[in-house]
């Protein structure tokens, strides 16, 4: 058999078999099965590095990629809690999708200009976190509150400092704004006074 995903994902799994047959009987050719499978095995691997392992070309290693996109059997299985590196998968899909996208934003990350998230959070409540969630560090309002910790009880940004940080933040091509963190957002009376500066973004309030 000329891919092998058992050895290296799964000993003795059946279904691993099938679908290592099924790779080699659709695939464009051997050389790009081969790269299919190893692609499966590593997906943090380079092409470069991918075609030298299975000794293959780069137009072998770009055919196995158009195969994974496109094949529903490779792709249900991508997808699936059986396959241990589909967390990694998903991240370096969504990745790649996002700067295909916006080529623009790509060219600006690979020469070393600032290219900020689409979507940020900010946490513009004042004061000591209202809530009491046993799993956070700030939940015993005594020893671990603004006081204590030297931080000024009206928050760490005044209302002018957000504005102005809202304003660069759309500036720098922010999509989304997640209002969150350190208390109940809403509390805040000066929100009415920054929301106004998201206008026309995604924007959400998280608790």
């Amino acid at each position: 058999m000329v891919v092998d995903l058992t050895s290296t994902l799964g000993p003795g799994c059946p279904e691993l078999d099938a679908l290592s047959a099924h790779i080699e009987a659709g695939s464009p050719s051997r050389a790009a099965a081969l790269a299919v499978g190893s692609h499966l095995t590593d997906p943090t691997a380079p092409a470069v590095e991918t075609a030298a392992t299975t000794a293959v070309s780069l137009d072998d290693v770009r055919a196995a990629y158009r195969f994974l996109r496109e094949d529903r059997e490779v792709r249900a299985f991508i997808g699936s809690m059986f396959y241990p590196h589909r967390l990694l998968y998903r991240f370096a899909e969504s990745t790649v999708g996002e700067f295909s996208a916006d080529l623009g934003r790509l060219q600006r990350l690979m020469t070393g200009r600032p290219v900020l998230s689409r979507t940020v959070e900010i946490h513009p409540s004042k004061g000591t976190c209202n809530y009491g969630c046993v799993m956070c560090l700030w939940s015993d309002k005594r020893s671990l509150t603004y006081a204590t910790q030297g931080l000024q009880a009206n928050g760490l940004l005044t209302t002018s400092d957000w504005t102005r940080l809202l304003d660069e933040l759309r500036a720098g091509g922010v999509e989304a704004l997640v209002l969150s963190g350190g208390g109940e957002v809403l509390l805040n009376r000066d929100v009415v006074t920054i929301l106004p500066r998201v206008s026309g973004l995604t924007a959400w309030v998280a608790s």
